[in-house]
């Protein structure tokens, strides 16, 4: 992530995929919130 920051806001990152792709995204997040340490 650019600039390493503290805090990462996301508004409805999901709300016009389908739920496939949602759920992908989500894991996206939390291997991003797990490695940066968010």
């Amino acid at each position: 992530m650019a600039n390493d920051p503290p805090l990462l806001l996301i508004d409805e990152p999901t709300g016009n995929l389908d739920v496939k792709t949602g759920l992908k995204i989500v894991e996206v997040f939390r291997e991003l919130k797990e490695r940066e340490k968010l």
